[in-house]
């Protein structure tokens, strides 16, 4: 790292590690929500898709309730594919929880070792590394939100058509049923992230310009979608052009 100054008292260390393993722990909650999440409503929509097929094989439907039945077997193919907008936001959240996984050995390392013979990297950065975090979470909220809505609208506008929810036998079903669950979780995540912002920095850790630009471009790299790299971007004043090519579907 070269020349840098710092200091953490022990009580410190010990706190940074326990908070940042409590966010891991809250985003594995997290990863269990959105699962049961996408295999309820991925289940369930295949089951409609299924029944609507086997319907439009026969050739005793009337032509204005095939034509319909073909309208919701589309929809139900859109859903299908809005649905991938889980393994993005999961992709955004690992990436965070690998930032805060390293925080959490390193201020762990720095408790048992009183900072004599051990060297941190992340640390000298948290603050940055926090701010990043809770917009990164921040995005994935919105993304988890407008992703959800999109695909109850579509359920609605079906089920609001008497002939193919009567057809269909289409239930009206909260897409996410865990979605109060996952917006709680992720409600506290970015609480607990504003909480740390709002600290003054507890321990003393001074970097250069340079040594502190490298360590954060270093976590840059962690990131594999434009979308991600954006965000790291606008938090640290970075100009650089970006080709979109992981767009949500919606």
């Amino acid at each position: 790292m070269g020349d840098v100054k710092y200091t953490i008292s022990a009580y410190l260390a010990n706190r940074y590690s326990s908070l940042f393993k409590s966010l891991n722990q809250k985003i594995d909650a997290l990863y269990e929500h959105l699962n049961d999440d996408f295999l309820v409503t991925s289940n369930k929509v295949k089951k409609y898709a299924a029944v609507a097929r086997e319907k439009l094989a026969s050739d005793k439907l009337p032509a204005a309730l095939r034509e319909k039945l073909r309208t919701a077997a589309r929809s139900f193919d859109s859903i299908i594919v809005e649905l991938q907008y889980h393994d993005i936001i999961r992709q955004k959240l690992e990436h965070v929880y690998t930032v805060e996984q390293t925080l959490a050995a390193e201020f762990a390392r720095l408790y048992e070792k009183r900072c004599d013979t051990y060297t941190p990297q992340y640390t000298f950065v948290m603050y940055d590394l926090v701010r990043l975090s809770y917009r990164q979470l921040v995005v994935v909220r919105e993304d988890y939100l407008l992703a959800s809505n999109k695909i109850q609208r579509l359920l609605r506008a079906l089920w609001a058509d008497r002939d193919i929810s009567r057809e269909l036998q289409l239930f009206l079903f909260n897409t996410a049923q865990n979605l109060r669950n996952v917006i709680q979780i992720l409600d506290l995540l970015i609480s607990m992230h504003e909480k740390l912002l709002d600290e003054q920095a507890a321990f003393t850790a001074i970097i250069t310009e340079e040594q502190r630009m490298k360590i954060l471009l270093e976590v840059k790299k962690l990131y594999t979608m434009d979308a991600e790299r954006e965000v790291f971007n606008k938090t640290f004043g970075i100009e650089e052009e970006l080709v979109t090519d992981d767009e949500i579907f919606f």
